[in-house]
């Protein structure tokens, strides 16, 4: 009898070790395709499933590097960095993640990130006043190009390691908090940021050592240098 309990224990555990690691964090999504996106990462937060509440929404956009290059989707590849490689490894945000791949650039996607946005709130409950975006190198142009077309869509902004540009005179009633690497290129978004404080708006600027690498924009998502994006986000 021990030992028939014994090896039911060994059973038990071996299973129960398995699926905790087989299990998806983030699912990969194809079933909608706006324009240039192929699919998307998504992350639902604890407890989403166990209430009918709506909940904030931050979409995440990646750099070039894990672009799809042409219309058949590689979603594998958005896990290697940024935001969803923090989730992967046990980063848990309070709040939907939505993670989309582009074919090439977000440069001039804004229509195609609102039309993802819209199917979005039909699909998940989403709070509409809740809804942020996020980005890093390439994906700062897909804030740009979104920020330029529905500004009043979005909530509030963190650009990383890259370069927000737009009507200081509009964008002044969102918030920012850029990151930069100290080595990188980051003038631009300092004088951008500095513009949206001289109009009045909240742009907010914090440099980690380092360059234009995950060194940066890694830490500034799973809070491993102290800033906590997302209290800021929900506040």
């Amino acid at each position: 009898m021990h030992r028939i309990f014994s090896w039911l224990l060994t059973v038990t555990l071996f299973l129960s070790t398995y699926f905790t690691v087989s299990a998806q964090v983030q699912d990969e999504n194809t079933d909608f395709q706006p324009g240039k996106i192929v699919g998307y990462l998504s992350y639902l937060p604890d407890g989403y499933d166990l209430n009918s509440n709506d909940y904030p929404l931050l979409i995440f956009l990646h750099g070039l590097g894990e672009r799809s290059g042409g219309s058949t989707p590689k979603l594998y590849l958005l896990k290697r960095t940024g935001l969803p490689e923090v989730i992967e490894k046990g980063t848990k945000p309070p709040m939907i993640v939505i993670s989309p791949q582009v074919m090439y650039t977000w440069n001039g996607r804004g229509d195609d990130i609102n039309s993802l946005l819209e199917f979005l709130k039909t699909k998940y409950r989403i709070d509409s006043n809740k809804v942020y975006l996020t980005g890093i190198s390439d994906g700062g142009k897909g804030i740009n190009s979104m920020m330029a077309l529905y500004p009043n869509k979005i909530t509030a902004c963190v650009p990383v390691s890259t370069w927000p540009s737009g009507d200081v005179d509009v964008l002044k009633f969102v918030p920012y908090w850029g990151f930069m690497g100290s080595s990188d290129s980051n003038g631009g978004m300092q004088t951008f940021l500095k513009s949206l404080r001289d109009a009045g708006g909240i742009g907010i600027y914090t440099e980690y050592p380092g360059g234009h690498s995950e060194s940066v924009w890694n830490p500034v998502y799973d809070g491993s240098k102290g800033d906590d994006i997302y209290s800021w986000l929900l506040q």
